[in-house]
Protein backbone atom coordinates (compact mmCIF):
# COMPACT_ATOMS: atom_id res chain seq x y z
CA UNK A 1 0.00 0.00 0.00
CA UNK A 2 1.15 3.52 -0.80
CA UNK A 3 1.86 5.82 2.15
CA UNK A 4 -0.59 8.70 1.84
CA UNK A 5 1.29 11.98 2.09
CA UNK A 6 0.33 15.62 1.66
CA UNK A 7 2.17 15.55 -1.68
CA UNK A 8 0.03 12.66 -2.96
CA UNK A 9 -3.17 14.33 -1.79
CA UNK A 10 -2.08 17.53 -3.55
CA UNK A 11 -1.31 15.56 -6.71
CA UNK A 12 -4.61 13.66 -6.87
CA UNK A 13 -7.23 15.92 -5.27
CA UNK A 14 -8.46 17.40 -8.56
CA UNK A 15 -8.85 13.92 -10.04
CA UNK A 16 -10.70 12.83 -6.91
CA UNK A 17 -13.05 15.81 -7.13
CA UNK A 18 -13.70 15.18 -10.83
CA UNK A 19 -14.37 11.46 -10.40
CA UNK A 20 -16.53 11.83 -7.29
CA UNK A 21 -18.61 14.58 -8.89
CA UNK A 22 -19.37 12.74 -12.12
CA UNK A 23 -19.72 9.39 -10.36
CA UNK A 24 -22.32 10.64 -7.91
CA UNK A 25 -24.25 12.65 -10.48
CA UNK A 26 -24.22 10.13 -13.33
CA UNK A 27 -24.17 6.69 -11.62
CA UNK A 28 -27.78 5.95 -12.61
CA UNK A 29 -27.01 6.81 -16.25
CA UNK A 30 -24.00 4.47 -16.21
CA UNK A 31 -26.06 1.64 -14.67
CA UNK A 32 -28.78 2.02 -17.28
CA UNK A 33 -26.41 2.38 -20.23
CA UNK A 34 -23.94 -0.40 -19.39
CA UNK A 35 -26.07 -2.84 -17.36
CA UNK A 36 -29.69 -1.94 -18.20
CA UNK A 37 -30.68 -1.60 -14.54
CA UNK A 38 -32.29 1.25 -12.64
CA UNK A 39 -30.37 2.18 -9.53
CA UNK A 40 -31.04 4.69 -6.80
CA UNK A 41 -28.50 7.51 -6.86
CA UNK A 42 -29.20 8.03 -3.17
CA UNK A 43 -28.46 4.39 -2.27
CA UNK A 44 -25.39 4.43 -4.49
CA UNK A 45 -24.01 7.61 -2.86
CA UNK A 46 -24.49 6.19 0.65
CA UNK A 47 -22.94 2.78 -0.17
CA UNK A 48 -20.05 3.91 -2.36
CA UNK A 49 -18.47 5.82 0.54
CA UNK A 50 -17.66 2.50 2.26
CA UNK A 51 -16.59 0.60 -0.86
CA UNK A 52 -13.25 -1.03 -1.63
CA UNK A 53 -12.87 1.25 -4.64
CA UNK A 54 -13.36 4.37 -2.46
CA UNK A 55 -10.79 2.90 -0.05
CA UNK A 56 -8.35 2.69 -2.98
CA UNK A 57 -9.11 6.31 -3.85
CA UNK A 58 -8.57 7.39 -0.25
CA UNK A 59 -5.22 5.61 -0.35
CA UNK A 60 -4.20 7.41 -3.55
CA UNK A 61 -4.25 4.37 -5.80
CA UNK A 62 -3.31 5.60 -9.27
CA UNK A 63 -5.49 2.83 -10.73
CA UNK A 64 -8.55 4.34 -9.08
CA UNK A 65 -7.73 8.04 -9.29
CA UNK A 66 -6.43 8.03 -12.85
CA UNK A 67 -9.64 6.35 -13.96
CA UNK A 68 -12.75 7.99 -15.35
CA UNK A 69 -15.97 8.09 -13.36
CA UNK A 70 -17.36 5.40 -15.68
CA UNK A 71 -14.29 3.23 -15.03
CA UNK A 72 -14.64 3.67 -11.27
CA UNK A 73 -18.35 2.78 -11.52
CA UNK A 74 -17.56 -0.40 -13.48
CA UNK A 75 -14.86 -1.33 -10.95
CA UNK A 76 -17.39 -0.77 -8.14
CA UNK A 77 -19.88 -3.07 -9.86
CA UNK A 78 -17.25 -5.76 -10.40
CA UNK A 79 -15.27 -5.62 -7.15
CA UNK A 80 -17.75 -4.37 -4.56
CA UNK A 81 -21.13 -5.47 -5.87
CA UNK A 82 -19.79 -8.56 -7.70
CA UNK A 83 -22.38 -7.77 -10.37
CA UNK A 84 -25.29 -7.87 -7.90
CA UNK A 85 -27.11 -4.52 -7.99
CA UNK A 86 -29.63 -5.50 -5.29
CA UNK A 87 -28.26 -3.12 -2.58
CA UNK A 88 -28.57 -0.09 -4.85
CA UNK A 89 -31.59 -0.89 -7.03
CA UNK A 90 -34.23 1.81 -7.24
CA UNK A 91 -37.61 0.92 -5.80
CA UNK A 92 -40.44 0.95 -8.38
CA UNK A 93 -42.06 4.03 -6.79
CA UNK A 94 -38.81 5.72 -5.71
CA UNK A 95 -38.40 9.31 -6.81
CA UNK A 96 -35.04 10.94 -7.31
CA UNK A 97 -35.45 14.26 -5.51
CA UNK A 98 -31.96 15.64 -6.11
CA UNK A 99 -31.55 18.96 -7.85
CA UNK A 100 -29.62 18.94 -11.14
CA UNK A 101 -25.90 18.82 -10.32
CA UNK A 102 -26.57 18.46 -6.57
CA UNK A 103 -24.83 15.10 -6.33
CA UNK A 104 -21.97 16.36 -8.51
CA UNK A 105 -21.38 19.18 -6.01
CA UNK A 106 -21.73 16.83 -3.03
CA UNK A 107 -19.21 14.35 -4.46
CA UNK A 108 -16.79 17.17 -5.19
CA UNK A 109 -17.23 18.65 -1.71
CA UNK A 110 -16.50 15.32 -0.01
CA UNK A 111 -13.29 15.11 -2.06
CA UNK A 112 -12.44 18.75 -1.27
CA UNK A 113 -12.87 18.21 2.47
CA UNK A 114 -10.65 15.13 2.12
CA UNK A 115 -8.01 17.24 0.39
CA UNK A 116 -8.10 19.96 3.03
CA UNK A 117 -7.99 17.60 6.04
CA UNK A 118 -6.22 14.45 4.76
CA UNK A 119 -9.08 12.29 6.01
CA UNK A 120 -10.81 9.38 4.36
CA UNK A 121 -14.29 9.90 2.97
CA UNK A 122 -15.80 7.53 5.60
CA UNK A 123 -14.17 9.64 8.35
CA UNK A 124 -15.76 12.75 6.86
CA UNK A 125 -19.11 11.00 6.39
CA UNK A 126 -19.23 10.21 10.12
CA UNK A 127 -19.63 13.94 10.78
CA UNK A 128 -21.17 15.15 7.52
CA UNK A 129 -23.52 12.46 6.25
CA UNK A 130 -25.40 12.73 2.97
CA UNK A 131 -28.46 14.30 4.60
CA UNK A 132 -26.39 17.08 6.18
CA UNK A 133 -24.42 17.57 2.97
CA UNK A 134 -27.73 18.08 1.14
CA UNK A 135 -28.59 20.86 3.59
CA UNK A 136 -25.16 22.42 3.04
CA UNK A 137 -25.68 22.21 -0.74
CA UNK A 138 -28.66 24.59 -0.52
CA UNK A 139 -26.45 27.52 0.47
CA UNK A 140 -23.03 26.18 -0.51
CA UNK A 141 -23.39 25.32 -4.17
CA UNK A 142 -23.35 28.96 -5.25
CA UNK A 143 -20.04 29.56 -3.51
CA UNK A 144 -16.55 28.47 -4.44
CA UNK A 145 -15.49 25.15 -2.94
CA UNK A 146 -13.10 26.94 -0.60
CA UNK A 147 -15.78 29.45 0.42
CA UNK A 148 -18.34 26.72 1.11
CA UNK A 149 -15.73 24.71 3.00
CA UNK A 150 -14.86 27.66 5.24
CA UNK A 151 -18.53 28.43 5.86
CA UNK A 152 -19.28 24.84 6.92
CA UNK A 153 -16.94 25.32 9.86
CA UNK A 154 -18.10 28.86 10.62
CA UNK A 155 -21.81 27.98 10.90
CA UNK A 156 -21.62 24.47 12.40
CA UNK A 157 -19.85 22.86 15.32
CA UNK A 158 -18.20 20.30 13.02
CA UNK A 159 -14.46 20.01 13.52
CA UNK A 160 -11.89 17.61 12.10
CA UNK A 161 -8.42 16.87 13.33
CA UNK A 162 -6.15 17.23 10.34
CA UNK A 163 -3.78 14.39 9.58
CA UNK A 164 -0.28 14.92 8.31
Amino acid sequence: MIKVTRELIDLYHKDDMRVMGYLYEDCAKYAKKYYDVNISRDKFARKFIYSNIRWEMDNCSPRALNNSAIGVFIDYVNYDLHGDFTPILAEPDEEDDYYPDELRWIGQMYAYIRYKNMLTIPEIYEKIDLDLMRQIYVWGHQMSMSGAYERIFRVTDIRFEKKG
